[in-house]
């Protein structure tokens, strides 16, 4: 009897382009998400033209206000993409980073659009892997299955802010890895400390 051979799901991968090198002008080429961003970010940045958590939170608020996303922005969110973006630890947001953050927040906004496929303003899980997959992230069943239990609500749906949250953390790790070597194609061994600062970050 011949051996049967398991069959094994493929690793998860990602394009040299996905969404961590998005930035507005590859959404809108004409400037007019920069200035909205810039305004927006003015009105309700600090005294010291930064922005901390508070701020980003009335930030986002507006910005759902103004019809620019399609649902409110949690707390907890906000406070995770205020950390994710604040590459100097400062515990505060300049506007390019202000700008990174609108960048990837009106992607997601249109990829969850597109791609929420039956209308229903979330998405299930093959609409999950499909805009995943569009976005430039390609996950395994084995990383697919772990963020749908982390991220699928009591309804079996993942709304605009889970997806806006998954998509920032997934782009933050992959960041990361470039930054120690890693890449598509090549692995790199994380010490502890590495280990530590992105959970900390996420």
């Amino acid at each position: 009897m011949a051996e049967q051979r398991k069959e094994t799901s493929a690793s998860s991968s990602y394009e040299e382009k996905f969404v961590k090198d998005i930035e507005l002008k590859d959404i809108d080429p004409y400037g007019t998400y920069e200035k909205i961003v810039d305004n927006f970010f003015k009105e309700h940045a600090g005294p010291d033209g930064k922005m901390d958590n508070r701020e980003l939170d009335a930030f986002f608020a507006g910005w759902k206000k103004e019809d620019m996303i399609a649902t409110d922005i949690s707390q907890e969110t906000s406070a995770v993409i205020a950390a994710i973006f604040d590459e100097d630890d400062s515990r505060q947001l300049s506007v390019v980073e202000g700008r990174g953050i609108g960048a990837l927040s009106f992607f997601c906004d249109e990829r969850f659009k597109i791609d929420d496929t039956d209308e229903s303003k979330s998405l299930n899980e093959s609409e999950l892997r499909v805009a995943l997959t569009n976005a430039g992230f390609k996950p395994s069943d084995t990383v697919l299955k772990h963020l749908i239990s982390r991220y699928l609500g009591s309804d079996n749906k993942i709304t605009y802010n889970e997806f806006f949250l998954m998509v920032s953390k997934i782009r933050y790790v992959i960041r990361k890895f470039e930054k120690l070597g890693g890449s598509s194609k090549k692995s790199v061994t994380l010490s502890l400390e590495d280990l530590l600062e992105m959970c900390v970050k996420l």
